[in-house]
């Protein structure tokens, strides 16, 4: 570790490739645990520097090279099953289909002792509950939940539970008339947390930023901003914080939200705070960067730069898979937002001072239409009985976000 610490940056891509190159060689090494205990912490330490473009291709070069070895021989090394949870969570955090393989196989292997590896069962359901959340019907995805929610009632897995509550409750996010579900299932995986926040210290992020979450969805500002200042402090001085890199995407855009929706923060203190979840969401490369497009919308909307604010919601659904029900719901809120916006323009200017544009994605281009088209009665009608299909908005639900 102090080696890594001492290498500049610029340097440090070469660096870790070259030290991955070595180590891939792993029959050198008469320890495999402590092996793996080292390519670990290079391989998640060049994540949270680098991103996962790179920490993906470190992980796999020593995946490859150790899978030569039957699974029940890997799985017996809990240092190769720290490093292949890690691994999946790099595959996982960009929608990549080959974890499916990774967990398929090792549910196969640890099921054929199931009252050994319950802890690892419960968790790789979980896993693939949370990956199919985007592609499959409620029915099958809960399927998941259910089989690692039963594990972790027959052998009190209390910290499982939890995650799985925070994950359903991920699960009704965007499923319009489903606010109290979602909320109902944070505030019990919140409520039990704190039950057992002693032994379960690893989960303080993860419950940090759902009660950040819960109170935007139920519009107790007061209480965010407080919560913020906990979970970055946690990133930077907790004991948990190895995932540190997701933690600062997901926070970083969760601030932006606030700083939007309460009206509490000023446009220069706003526009560094997306800049920065553009920054390390872009390390992350998640598929989620349509959700900051859509703050850059808001934000320059409020600046008054209107051209800006009709690229940014361009680029925010070009960013979007099509064809997927789960995203569906996010096009709604992105398209709502971007026409009730143009609506109040039209309103405010009595006329709009941009027409169609061929750059535009083609969808807001029909919105422009659409709202050029309203007469002034339909318009304000328009504008009095919008609500937006987001379960995250202001008071007057005409400004819905994404979380």
């Amino acid at each position: 570790e102090p080696l890594l610490m001492q290498v500049p940056y610029a340097l440090k891509k070469y660096f870790y490739y070259k030290v991955i190159e070595y180590l891939s060689f792993f029959e050198d090494f008469s320890d495999i645990n402590q092996y793996f205990a080292i390519v670990s912490k290079i391989c998640l330490d060049a994540k949270n520097e680098m991103g996962t473009d790179i920490s993906k291709i470190l992980y796999k070069k020593i995946y490859d090279a150790f899978v030569v070895k039957s699974i029940k021989e890997r799985e017996q090394y809990p240092f190769y099953q720290k490093f292949v949870y890690d691994y999946s969570e790099d595959l996982l955090q960009t929608n990549d289909s080959c974890v499916l393989q990774i967990y398929n196989e090792r549910i196969r292997c640890l099921n054929r002792n199931l009252k050994k590896n319950y802890i690892l069962l419960a968790r790789l359901y979980n896993r693939i509950y949370v990956y199919y959340k985007h592609s499959k019907s409620e029915d099958l995805v809960h399927q998941y939940y259910k089989k690692s929610m039963d594990l972790c009632g027959t052998y009190q897995l209390i910290g499982m539970q939890i995650e799985n509550l925070f994950d359903k409750g991920n699960y009704y996010l965007y499923v319009q008339n489903k606010r109290r579900n979602l909320i109902s299932c944070w505030l019990k995986g919140i409520k039990i947390f704190k039950a057992h926040k002693n032994s379960l210290k690893y989960l303080t992020l993860n419950s940090l930023k759902k009660e950040i979450e819960l109170e935007l969805i139920r519009r107790n500002y007061n209480k965010v901003n407080k919560l913020l200042t906990d979970a970055f402090d946690y990133v930077e001085n907790g004991e948990y914080n190895q995932q540190s890199l997701f933690f600062y995407s997901s926070l970083y855009s969760l601030k932006g939200v606030y700083g939007l929706i309460s009206g509490q923060t000023d446009l220069k203190e706003i526009q560094e705070t997306i800049n920065m979840a553009e920054k390390y969401s872009s390390l992350l490369n998640n598929q989620k960067i349509y959700m900051i497009y859509l703050l850059y919308a808001k934000l320059a909307f409020k600046k008054k730069d209107y051209e800006d604010m009709l690229c940014k919601y361009s680029y925010a659904l070009q960013k979007i898979e099509k064809d997927n029900a789960y995203y569906a719901n996010i096009r709604n809120i992105i398209l709502g937002d971007c026409t009730i916006k143009i609506g109040m323009l039209k309103n405010d200017l009595k006329e709009l001072s941009f027409i169609q544009n061929q750059t535009l994605d083609a969808e807001i281009n029909q919105k422009l239409e659409f709202i050029n088209n309203l007469n002034i009665t339909e318009l304000r009608n328009y504008i009095l009985n919008f609500k937006t299909v987001s379960n995250i908005a202001d008071k007057s639900r005409k400004d819905g976000y994404i979380l």
